[in-house]
């Protein structure tokens, strides 16, 4: 506000005082120059007019003493006209500061109630949103959050329809809700979800630019033109008012608030906006926020879900060696007394005991090797298995594991056929026999028992690659007309204790560790093991050896350093 001069509040200035000093003063003079005029004009008068006429003198007097007189008079008015006008102007300059002050009462007055609005309105949204904060601490639920936000904005602002609609990785999640003042104030949800890329893009836009989409009456408004076209073309028959908010927090923008009223046109004011945004920010950092404890939690569970694994896996590991112990002790005396047996046999006269000791004897050394392959799996992390490299004969050990399956072969009726595509002395590599018998006797053991009556199981070996070259190896197909395995469970068959639905629903037997074993024999030996299958017709393993190996710390010195 200005300053108010003191001449404004009809107080006497230095200049007022002046001016009247100034006008006193001419007065003076001027009267006294007229009364030394009428004094003269009295004394020629008086010199000229014989004395003998005293009523010509005592007129002459008459006349100056009106003429005086009159003379005051007419002065006196004038300083009578002076001081009206300036008490006119005086008072018009009062009129006019008491107007001024007035004015400035009123806008000082709206000043003030406006700023006690303002402060209600301000302690209305911050009281609201602690409120509807306090309620996110009273779950660990996404979807309550949801609610929560729909439920309590709806009420506070006395809408008619709120809706949290989550776009992104969240769309159509859990975190997507509708409250609704009255039921049939419901609002078709399939509009959000027709039209959920534009809102995903409105979402990001409206987060960029830290602003909302305000539609006090959207009759009077060409959506057309809007940032939501579609969706505002199909939203303004079943909502006529309404306020679109970004719920981001951050980078993250987890989706959009909605707020309408569906017949009526509403002034959303700026504290209702306000409250709005408020909520919408908040909503996504309690989102966030319990997002990262469920993660959390999921973290401490896995702990504890990993104590407990390693406990259990000590127990089995615990399990096994005893197990070993306590199965191996007689397997040793039991194929000790059968090759006692055998020895003293004669199989010219008494060949079918020959051939049932012989059966026993096989068995029992599979049931060892059985053994052996679960002590291995529990003793060995796969991928650091000991191996014990020397020239291999592939098509010697080929031969070896035919003839210790030829007997299971004939008891399932099964034809096996094995095939060298290649000349001996092709098919040497650099191995571990003993591993390399197992991979074998394994793939066989499989095919044969996986194989129905009457059909047949063939093993092929060959060189493949080119002569003298890094990529030369020695190949050993071992295909078979079995049950084959669902495509689908391709990834788990080299998983440890993993078997193909089609054996146990044929009921036959397994543990289902011997292709895990036979995968990671191969992986040591720097080779691969790959297969196909077509269930009703049967499978194909492929093994690639390489012919010359090296072993993994060579290997990785050989790698150029960097």
């Amino acid at each position: 506000m200005g300053v108010i001069e003191s001449e404004d509040l009809g107080v006497a200035s230095p200049l007022a005082s002046n001016e009247d000093f100034a006008l006193r003063r001419s007065q003076g003079i001027v009267l006294g120059v007229l009364g030394l005029l009428l004094t003269t004009l009295v004394v020629l008068l008086i010199r000229l007019v014989r004395f003998d006429h005293e009523h010509n003198i005592l007129l002459v007097i008459v006349v100056l003493i009106i003429l005086v007189s009159g003379s005051l008079v007419y002065s006196r008015l004038r300083v009578f006209r002076r001081i009206a006008d300036r008490i006119e102007i005086e008072s018009r300059k009062l009129e006019e500061t008491d107007l001024a002050l007035r004015r400035a009462n009123v806008e000082l007055q709206t000043r003030i109630d406006n700023d006690r609005r303002e402060r209600e309105e301000d302690q209305w949204v911050e009281a609201t949103t602690r409120s509807i904060m306090l309620q996110f601490k009273s779950t660990l639920i996404p979807e309550r959050i949801a609610e929560i936000v729909v439920e309590s904005l709806g009420r506070a602002l006395g809408a008619d329809i709120v809706i949290g609609f989550a776009v992104g990785e969240l769309h159509l999640s859990a975190f997507s809700k509708q409250w609704n003042v009255r039921p049939e104030a419901k609002f078709d949800e399939s509009l959000l979800k027709k039209h959920g890329s534009d809102m995903s893009a409105l979402a990001d836009r409206l987060w960029r630019d830290r602003r909302v989409v305000v539609m006090n009456d959207s009759h009077l408004i060409d959506v057309s033109r809007g940032p939501i076209t579609g969706f505002a073309a199909a939203a303004r028959q079943r909502a006529r008012s309404w306020v679109v908010a970004p719920m981001s927090h951050g980078s993250e923008v987890l989706g959009l608030l909605l707020i309408a009223m569906q017949e009526d046109v509403r002034i959303w004011s700026a504290a209702e906006i306000k409250l709005i945004q408020d909520v919408a920010f908040e909503s996504a950092y309690a989102y966030l926020n319990l997002q990262v404890f469920n993660q959390m939690a999921e973290i401490v569970k896995g702990d504890a879900e990993l104590g407990r694994l390693a406990e259990l896996d000590k127990a089995k590991n615990d399990f096994i060696e005893n197990m070993n112990h306590e199965l191996r002790s007689p397997l040793t005396s039991i194929i000790g007394y059968v090759d006692l047996m055998i020895g003293d046999v004669d199989h010219d006269l008494e060949p079918d005991l020959a051939a049932s000791l012989a059966t026993v004897q096989r068995n029992a050394i599979r049931l060892q090797g059985l053994i052996a392959n679960i002590m291995q799996i529990s003793q060995t992390n796969f991928g650091n298995l000991p191996l014990d490299i020397s020239t291999v004969d592939i098509g010697n050990l080929l031969g070896d594991a035919c003839k210790s399956m030829s007997l299971d072969a004939d008891d399932k009726g099964v034809e096996l056929t094995v095939r060298l595509d290649s000349l001996p002395d092709k098919l040497l590599i650099d191995g571990d026999s003993n591993r390399l018998q197992q991979v074998f006797v394994n793939l066989l053991s499989n095919a044969i028992k996986y194989t129905p009556r009457g059909g047949s199981v063939t093993v092929i070996a060959r060189r493949v690659g080119t002569e003298n070259a890094d990529d030369h190896c020695v190949e050993v197909t071992f295909t078979d007309s079995g049950i084959g395995i669902p495509s689908e469970e391709f990834p788990n068959i080299f998983t440890r204790f993993f078997r193909a639905s089609t054996a146990t629903q044929a009921s036959i037997p397994g543990f289902g560790i011997g292709l895990s074993l036979v995968h990671s024999i191969v992986t040591e030996h720097h080779g691969t093991i790959t297969f196909d299958s077509t269930v009703g017709k049967g499978t194909v393993f492929t093994v690639r050896l390489p012919t010359r190996f090296v072993s993994t710390a060579l290997r990785d010195s050989s790698q150029p350093s960097l």
